[in-house]
């Protein structure tokens, strides 16, 4: 099968987002299919850059696009723009995360896949007519939804069952190796072996309930837990905020390959158990989360509906999400876990 994978922000990046969509491609492309990728890409970027930012080694074609000049419009309109010149015949499906381009490309008579994890229709209603119109399109072959939550969403909105499926994100085992012990992790990294130590990897913002671990970071800091914050920009209110505290560290973002020894070096890996992330809509049954299962460190999470198809009471330590104004008992739960060796 001829297939096309067409993503709208600028490539290489650090999205979760675009990890997903980059390393589902090279995965069809393995499989035997002709895949070509196209997005905008970031000035010098080379294919073999690409490929390698993201630790891919697959048969796939990637054609990028000169991005418009100019901000979140710019980009979508340009995006949308490319996506017209696409020949009807030369790709047996178009593989989209963009429902504005979804439903161009299916009135020209294109057969579309379309894939995300945002509840359109629940975080933003305008877009529920548009919706419906595309996944009902005959021509769509249907939605792949990144968690079960997802799914009820676009339920509600009156799409057929069979035009949906929830397909796991997982995680590339290969990516986890060699697995490292925690005093071994530590040592190559140079990390104190004896001090309690909480991981958290993922974009560092206040979008993703930061604010709510920066003061757990407060509140255990006289009981010697440390925390380091991997995903770093350089940049940001949230940044400069942790950057205050002696007891945590912020790391810049890294390839999977040296963020691997981290995981290992952690005694929890950290959701951060805040409201924030499912209210704001940004991060649903996150990416990191399927790292932090094949890690196979203790996990400390929100008891959130979306983390709830693969977290429970056996494989993490679940907490009722907080307040950064008020911290104590997820600060209590987290020191718990922390002394039970």
């Amino acid at each position: 099968m001829r297939i096309l994978f067409s993503y709208e922000n600028a490539l290489p990046s650090p999205q979760a987002d675009a990890e997903q969509l980059v390393n589902t491609a090279a995965a069809f492309a393995r499989r035997g299919h002709e895949v070509v990728l196209t997005s905008p890409a970031l000035a010098g970027t080379e294919p073999a850059a690409l490929f390698d930012y993201f630790g891919i080694d697959a048969p796939l074609t990637w054609r990028p696009t000169r991005p418009l000049p100019g901000g979140f419009y710019a980009r979508h309109v340009g995006h949308v723009a490319a996506g017209l010149a696409f020949p009807r015949d030369t790709y047996d499906l178009v593989y989209t995360r963009h429902l504005i381009l979804a439903a161009l490309l299916l009135a020209r008579g294109h057969r579309v896949t379309f894939d995300h994890y945002r509840l359109w229709g629940d975080q933003l209603p305008p877009a529920q007519l548009l919706a419906r119109r595309v996944l009902r399109d005959p021509h769509c072959l249907g939605a792949t939804l990144h968690s079960g939550l997802a799914l009820e969403g676009y339920r509600r909105l009156g799409i057929p069952a069979e035009k949906l499926a929830v397909l796991h994100n997982g995680w590339e085992p290969a990516r986890l190796l060699p697995r490292l012990g925690v005093s071994e992790a530590r040592a190559r990294l140079g990390l104190p072996a004896g001090t309690p130590l909480v991981v958290y990897a993922g974009r560092i913002n206040e979008r993703k309930g930061l604010d709510v671990v920066l003061a757990m970071a407060d509140a255990l800091a006289r009981r010697g837990a440390r925390f380091l914050l991997i995903g770093g920009t350089g940049e940001g209110a949230m940044e400069e905020r942790a950057a205050s505290r002696e007891n945590v560290d912020v790391l810049p973002w890294m390839s999977f390959t040296e963020l691997t020894p981290y995981l290992y070096a952690a005694d929890v890996l950290m959701i951060p158990p805040s409201r924030a992330p499912l209210e704001i809509g940004s991060t649903v049954l996150p990416l990191k989360l399927f790292l932090y299962l094949g890690a196979g460190r203790a996990i400390f999470a929100p008891r959130s509906p979306d983390t709830a198809e693969l977290l429970d009471d056996r494989n993490a330590c679940l907490v009722a999400p907080a307040d950064a104004d008020d911290v104590t008992e997820v600060s209590r739960a987290l020191m718990h876990l922390l002394d039970d060796d």
